[in-house]
């Protein structure tokens, strides 16, 4: 062996762990003489564009190159925000959910440069962001294939009239695939059912409300809505008029896709106030030099006020399948409130710092109850 790629990053690597890359030269990595100053080189390539050069000295006990190039890749992931609902089509495509990138090695000897002595074959990473190790490939958060990227249990209950009830697709192909769609009667049986075309080569969030599916399948005499492919299927079982009011959370779960959930019981809406004060005369001084004291005025006066405002949401009885799914509401770097009468969704953070996995237990059976954070904002006063 002269000059290979002895390690490789894996099949469905996560673009936010480590991407591990590592070559090895037999014959001028330790031959400092004949090769003073021997370093590899690394050229990263996405689209087929040279985006990067990375140098690596070989390791002082093996003599190897190694290429961690997680950074570089995470700059040209797209950036991806949840959709908003109204599609008719039911179809919210919203990334590409993975990136093509290739690496080329060479190297680096006195004032020598050679580039591309070794090209390694294209290769993906995933827009996932559960840790795993780089050993295992990922593969038991992700693979290639077309089909639904949840951990949710099968049936879950949610808001007859809610606006957004997501459940992630991703398609491989490059080609539309087509989901099936059906309403379903009191005892589970199918009322109607339709076709959902899922766009080509991206992940996809396929929203399951009846509002969005007014214009596409009828739903009289309804009690839920199905979706199936490849031997999978998931149900969302409708609440009509629900005691409280309901507020839908959605955030992007381990595999990268847009996901939903109904808080259905009773909420709180505390605010908090951060107010700051000036200290002002409690006098005024008249034109002939005369001081009027002006009690009402008082001594201080606000000059800015913060307000924050949190939301505290309390869900149904949940199952442990749905307790241990929704872990991945609370851990997910992105969490939204939509908001019904600004008709969009509002981006929130969770203000909980753990997450116990039995609160309030019934029948084996909890409630989980967790508190948002809205943005404040600062109105200026004197």
């Amino acid at each position: 062996m002269a000059y290979a790629i002895t390690e490789s990053a894996p099949a469905y690597a996560n673009a936010h762990n480590d991407v591990i890359h590592a070559v090895y030269d037999s014959l001028r990595s330790n031959d400092q003489t004949t090769y003073p100053d021997f370093t590899y080189v690394c050229d990263v390539y996405v689209a087929s564009v040279l985006v990067a050069r990375l140098k690596a000295v070989p390791d002082p006990t093996y003599f190897a190159g190694v290429f961690n190039v997680k950074k570089i890749l995470q700059d040209y992931m797209a950036a991806v925000s949840i959709p908003l609902p109204g599609d008719e089509t039911i179809r919210l495509a919203f990334s590409s959910g993975r990136l093509a990138y290739q690496l080329k090695f060479g190297s680096e000897y006195g004032s020598t440069l050679t580039t591309n002595e070794i090209v390694d074959s294209s290769r993906y990473v995933y827009n996932s962001y559960d840790k795993y190790p780089s050993s295992n490939g990922g593969a038991e958060l992700f693979n290639d294939q077309a089909g639904f990227k949840t951990s949710r249990p099968q049936r879950i209950t949610i808001d007859e009239n809610a606006i957004a009830a997501y459940i992630p697709f991703y398609n491989n192909t490059t080609g539309s695939v087509n989901v099936t769609g059906f309403t379903i009667n009191a005892s589970g049986g199918t009322i109607a059912s339709i076709s959902i075309a899922v766009a080509a080569s991206g992940m996809t969030a396929i929203n399951t409300t009846k509002t969005a599916l007014e214009t596409n399948i009828a739903y009289a005499n309804a009690y839920g809505f199905g979706v199936s492919y490849g031997g999978s299927t998931y149900y969302f079982d409708w609440v009509c008029n629900p005691k409280f009011e309901p507020y839908t959370v959605g955030f992007m779960n381990k595999y990268g896709g847009f996901e939903t959930y109904d808080f259905l019981k009773a909420s709180s809406l505390p605010i908090q106030i951060t107010r700051k004060q000036i200290d002002i005369m409690p006098y005024t001084t008249g034109v002939s030099g005369l001081i009027t004291y002006n009690n009402p005025r008082g001594v201080t006066n606000n000059f800015s006020n913060k307000v924050g405002r949190k939301i505290k949401l309390k869900s149904d009885w949940v199952t442990d399948d749905v307790y241990v799914w929704l872990e991945q509401l609370v851990v997910s770097t992105q969490l939204y409130i939509y908001d019904l009468g600004y008709g969009s969704w509002v981006r929130v953070s969770l203000t909980n710092t753990d997450y116990e996995p039995k609160q309030f237990v019934k029948d084996g059976m909890s409630i989980l109850e967790l508190e948002f954070d809205f943005e404040g904002y600062s109105p200026q006063r004197l």
